[in-house]
């Protein structure tokens, strides 16, 4: 297995194979090292397949085998969902396409993408994953240690836009960012609005600088996993996160995935939610995923502790120690 970089440098060295599998915690990573594939192959949109919802083999091989037109090279994409840990494999795509990888022809470059929903997860013994990899295929994963990868991002996000980051603030917005680059660039959208790029203002406006933190969170209260629940806990105190802070963070995740239950029985679908919610595309889907863990009862009940303890931290202040005994109740 090789992280996005590493398949970056192939791309330039003209070394990378004609099958890839991308894993990624991000769809920007996604979009990112597509885009660069299409400038290295030099193919043209004509000869670009997206194959979604697909059920069935022959689809993919249809597409792979068709000759490109006026070009060297055809690219075909295709959205990946039955590698997720967490979803079965129905049609038998996963064995299909591990046959059929040593076959597909010199002319297609076929790339395979999926999200890897757990950042917690041992990539390297993904079953699936390694399924792929061993029939022939470059599986591509993003790393634990982001930090070149997000630096990369705010590097481009300021050259684009003509903003000036002072070091001390780039590394401020590197040490408090997660792996996510979606939740990275969508705060790095307000640095355009901003008067002063300071410290200060970055940690008013990013509200997303731990959320990865609160989706880990919430999965394990879900889970009732209070030994990662209090290693998150801690994580997000070391980081500088107030009790308060953190308090209002869940109930705003818990209002966000009570909205979500709430959508999905409507038959709302995920992008209309997110849009309404002012939300990256990706973080409505994984909320809508994470809501499927919780019934509406068990939200309005999290809810409620919540508030009561809104009030109580307003009027008598807060300690880790009553942060500690809120997720007991939680739990």
């Amino acid at each position: 297995m090789i992280n996005f970089r590493e398949l970056r440098n192939q791309l330039k060295m003209n070394k990378c194979k004609n099958v890839m599998v991308l894993y990624s915690v991000d769809y920007y990573s996604i979009k990112t090292i597509i885009e660069h594939l299409k400038k290295y192959i030099e193919v043209p949109e004509l000869n670009i397949s997206y194959l979604n919802d697909v059920d069935n083999m022959k689809q993919i091989i249809n597409a792979c085998e068709t000759l490109p037109f006026i070009s060297k090279k055809r690219l075909v994409l295709l959205k990946s969902d039955f590698l997720e840990s967490d979803i079965k494999d129905k049609n038998n795509l996963l064995k299909d396409i591990s046959k059929y990888i040593p076959n597909v022809p010199d002319t297609t470059n076929l790339i395979l993408y999926s999200f890897q929903k757990d950042k917690r997860e041992n990539v390297s013994k993904n079953k699936k994953l390694l399924k792929l990899e061993k029939s022939g295929a470059s599986v591509v994963i993003s790393l634990k240690n982001n930090s070149y990868e997000v630096r990369t991002l705010i590097h481009d996000f300021c050259e684009k836009y003509n903003l000036k980051l002072v070091k001390d603030v780039e590394n401020f917005i590197v040490a408090n960012s997660g792996n996510n680059l979606d939740f990275i660039l969508n705060d790095l959208n307000k640095l355009r609005f901003m008067d002063e790029l300071s410290i200060e203002n970055i940690k008013k406006a990013f509200s997303n600088l731990n959320e990865q933190d609160i989706f880990d969170f919430t999965e394990a209260i879900s889970n009732k996993d209070g030994l990662t629940s209090l290693e998150i806990l801690n994580s997000l105190t070391q980081k500088g996160e107030t009790p308060i802070g953190i308090l209002f963070m869940l109930i705003r995740q818990f209002k966000l995935l009570f909205y979500a239950k709430v959508s999905i029985e409507k038959k709302v679908i995920s992008e209309d939610f997110a849009k309404k919610n002012k939300l990256h595309p990706y973080v409505g889907k994984i909320i809508y995923s994470q809501s499927e863990n919780f019934t509406l009862k068990q939200l309005q009940s999290y809810l409620s502790i919540c508030i009561k303890y809104e009030l109580k931290f307003k009027t008598t202040g807060a300690s880790m120690v009553d942060l500690e005994m809120l997720l007991s109740l939680l739990i």
